[in-house]
């Protein structure tokens, strides 16, 4: 059956087949080069001062994992961080109501991507992903038993690929993506083995690019599926309210800056000091990609000559105490006035989980990652919400995404931090354009939603044939 999505056609297939092994590199050896590189790894993060990473990363993705005690047919989902995760949930909705006999099984990399995953998916075993070594793999898929495993975005390693192959379990990757250097790293890698490997029965991408990027890897035709991105379904609800929740009121101006790297801070700070000195009554959000990174930030603001309050300071039950855990469920941060705590120029995230909420506050969204070399994050969520948008130059992750939304107008693009600065003040003093941009914005988001059904129409035959 063929569809359209965007004038990009994708087939649907009704009986997809495990394609036959071929050549690989042993097992052994590649368990050896992990070993090796680990030998280097752990020294150099020790000296880097990431004692954290090495003792918390390495001991989690080794441990056995629980067995999963069920007998039904299982569906073992991996995405490596919070984006994969999150993004997943409409198809993962749609999955539970269209197959209820199944269970399902999350896996992610970061403990960040863990915390998440057990907010949002109280009723799903949450695991963390073993390393790719021949015995964490084959251990991991004798506790969790799959029947199917769907990878979200990419994350391919070679020994799990071909574990799931040699016991018959199909691999399908879901809101895949192929960026440049992506595809110069798996040509590399191809040349030494069959790469993608075997067992990767269907490849559901986000645009015809990555689409193209994996039939240079010699991925069959028919196996390819333009679907859309995931993102486009899964844009925030029920995040209204949080500007007078926090104390802000029309003669308040707030600048977002989300999922912000090292050095991109600095950037931010001049912009907004160039705009307190003008108005007094402006505001900054930052939202750091890693918030363990929030001391640092608090360190620098002051620096700035700002004050900085903490979100989750200011983040209560109606108690007037710190929110706790509400059953699983996603939690509603309920915050207090901003007025109340001082009026601090600056206010920290150093929470997980409420970067909607802290999105919706604003009147301009900077989305980090594109200021830095680094390749961009997810500017749907924010746009989505109702929000202008700018981001810097590096958006190499979200292309296609970025593509969508400038050729409506919807979004803008600074070539550097001089140019963020100035895109920003120019927003401030022209609210009919920032409107504009918001909602042309939220038209994009709109149009493109429905890739997580697009997927499930495509994965279903393989679901069905495995019932079968």
């Amino acid at each position: 059956m063929n569809r359209v999505l965007g004038g990009e056609s994708y087939v649907t297939t009704s009986s997809p087949e495990l394609p036959s092994e071929k050549s690989r590199l042993h097992p052994l050896i590649l368990d050896s080069i992990y070993i090796g590189g680990l030998c280097f790894a752990i020294p150099y993060l020790l000296l880097s001062g990431k004692r954290g990473q090495v003792f918390d990363h390495i001991p989690r993705r080794s441990k056995d994992l629980p067995p999963r005690l069920g007998n039904k047919r299982c569906l073992w989902v991996h995405g490596v961080s919070v984006g994969e995760i999150l993004s997943a949930r409409h198809f993962l909705g749609r999955f539970s109501e269209e197959f209820p006999d199944w269970e399902i099984v999350l896996s992610t990399t970061t403990r960040a991507g863990l915390e998440i995953g057990r907010r949002y998916y109280p009723d799903v075993q949450i695991v963390s992903y073993p390393f790719d070594v021949s015995y964490l793999v084959k251990r991991a898929f004798e506790r969790i038993r799959p029947d199917l495993v769907l990878i979200v975005e990419h994350e391919l390693w070679p020994n799990f690929l071909w574990h799931a192959h040699s016991r018959r379990v199909p691999v399908a990757i879901v809101n895949g993506r192929m960026s440049e250097r992506s595809l110069r790293g798996y040509k590399w890698l191809s040349r030494l083995v069959t790469w993608p490997p075997p067992g990767i029965v269907s490849i559901c991408v986000e645009d015809s690019v990555s689409g193209e990027g994996f039939r240079k890897l010699g991925v069959a035709p028919e196996r390819i599926h333009v679907t859309g991105n995931f993102k486009f379904d899964n844009t925030a609800h029920g995040v209204s309210g949080v500007r007078e929740d926090l104390g802000l009121n029309g003669g308040d101006w707030v600048l977002v800056g989300a999922s912000t790297h090292k050095g991109e801070e600095d950037m931010l700070l001049d912009s907004f000091a160039a705009l307190h000195r003008e108005d007094s009554r402006s505001r900054l959000v930052i939202a750091p990609r890693h918030v363990e990174r929030v001391d640092e930030l608090a360190t620098l603001v002051r620096r700035r000559g700002f004050n900085a309050l903490r979100w989750s300071h200011l983040t209560t039950n109606g108690n007037g105490v710190a929110s706790g855990d509400n059953g699983g469920e996603p939690k509603s941060s309920s915050p207090t006035s901003w007025q109340q705590n001082g009026r601090a120029e600056v206010l920290l995230v150093d929470t997980m989980g409420d970067l909607d909420r802290v999105s919706a506050a604003g009147d301009v969204v900077f989305v980090g990652g594109s200021l830095v070399p680094f390749g961009g994050h997810n500017v749907i969520s924010p746009a989505g919400i109702g929000c202008p948008v700018v981001i810097g130059p590096h958006y190499a992750n979200f292309r296609s995404v970025v593509s969508a939304f400038l050729h409506r107008d919807a979004l803008l693009v600074a070539r550097d931090a001089g140019d963020l600065s100035r895109k920003i003040r120019e927003l401030k003093r022209d609210p009919g354009r920032a409107r504009g941009i918001a909602r042309r914005a939220s038209e994009t988001v709109a149009t493109h939603a429905g890739a997580s059904d697009r997927t499930f129409d495509v994965i279903q035959p393989l679901i069905q044939s495995i019932i079968r």
